[in-house]
């Protein structure tokens, strides 16, 4: 999220942490100690795809800190509405790449995948996720795959268990959602579990956008504009 952290920088003060914990828990108590040590009053949080869950699950176990929380593409929060994923994101990839894809996730799900299959398969699902994207603005990011598998082995865990959604219970705080109306991750899987737990849950979407907001050439704009609004406003 470094574009958009220096983006919105011109406006606010903005914090953009790393996580290096490789389980859930330790990466909610990571978060908890680096803000904790940087600031002493709450924080409007702001987490993109899988930092939209964690952003998540911080907000629930320490809802103190936060006084508002906006979730930007995040993924289904309950399992219903994950079955189409895959085979959406492999009906836009043309056969070359759709062959690649599906065996890179099987060098995955074997746990024989180095960082670079992790990269190259994020790279395919990037091609899958957006919509008219400006590919010089697309950052090139470090990834370790063993940090990937364990967290994302528990992140699915506590989806499929309906953990995931019941933490939403917790959370007090106003709670936006931005999603792109092309994201394969569908919006009703947002939106409708979240509108029925949080009270005063806001969904925004994007049309002509997919994944990644701030990379569309038709659709970046309007997303820095959303989202500046949103912080700004209490």
């Amino acid at each position: 999220m470094q574009p958009v952290c220096e983006t919105v920088s011109s406006e606010f003060g903005v914090l953009e942490f790393y996580q290096t914990q490789d389980n859930i828990q330790g990466q909610i108590r990571e978060l908890h100690t680096q803000l904790t040590c940087t600031i002493k009053s709450p924080v409007i949080l702001v987490g993109y795809s899988w930092g939209a869950w964690l952003a998540y699950l911080f907000t629930a176990r320490y809802p103190e800190w936060v006084k508002k929380l906006i979730l930007i593409s995040a993924a289904p929060f309950e399992e219903s509405f994950v079955k189409d994923l895959l085979p959406v994101r492999l009906q836009r990839l043309d056969v070359i790449h759709r062959k690649e894809t599906e065996f890179l996730l099987k060098r995955i799900h074997s746990q024989k995948a180095a960082n670079a299959d992790l990269l190259r398969f994020g790279e395919l699902m990037s091609m899958a996720d957006s919509y008219d994207p400006d590919k010089t603005k697309i950052p090139v990011v470090s990834l370790d795959i063993q940090i990937f598998r364990k967290v994302w082995k528990e992140a699915s865990l506590l989806r499929k268990t309906g953990e995931l959604i019941n933490q939403a219970s917790s959370i007090k705080c106003p709670v936006t959602a931005i999603h792109g109306v092309y994201d394969p991750h569908p919006v009703a899987g947002v939106e409708e579990c979240l509108s029925k737990k949080i009270t005063g849950f806001k969904m925004i979407r994007l049309t002509k956008c997919g994944h990644c907001p701030w990379v569309e050439k038709q659709a970046g704009k309007l997303f820095y504009e959303i989202l500046i609004k949103e912080i700004r406003e209490p």
